[in-house]
């Protein structure tokens, strides 16, 4: 894992608890739940910038899961400034409480995890 975090909706903070990588520098050792899902969310495309202010209104909204939730995210690696495939899994562990994940992938744990999901796809490629 390259980020371990747990985030309190309710009272919009996060604290992370592992930091490796790109986290290192993407991701403060606390901060503002809010920030984290623009961060994590709303990023546009393969660039650091933000979305308009008209848009934080939605945030809360997406903060909240009642499940597991386990998706492919694709962010801005600021240490190399071009996009990083990252694993990011989301525990709820009390009342608008969640432990997140996130491990970033490299070429071949992402070539390797397509593969694996459509191996006839892939059958004559070797």
């Amino acid at each position: 894992m390259d980020a371990v975090l747990v985030a309190d909706a309710e009272v919009n903070e996060y604290r992370t608890f592992i930091r490796k990588g790109m986290f290192g520098s993407l991701l403060g050792e606390k901060g503002k739940y809010t920030d984290l899902i623009e961060t994590l969310w709303f990023h546009l495309g393969e660039s650091s910038e933000k979305i308009t202010e008209n848009y934080h209104v939605f945030l809360p909204s997406y903060g909240k899961f009642s499940g597991k939730i386990s998706k492919r995210i694709r962010l801005l690696n600021p240490e190399t400034s071009g996009p990083a495939i990252v694993q990011m899994t989301v525990y709820p562990i009390a009342e608008n409480q969640y432990m997140i994940l996130l491990d970033e992938l490299d070429d071949s744990e992402y070539q390797r995890s397509r593969y694996d999901k459509q191996p006839e796809r892939y059958r004559d490629l070797g």
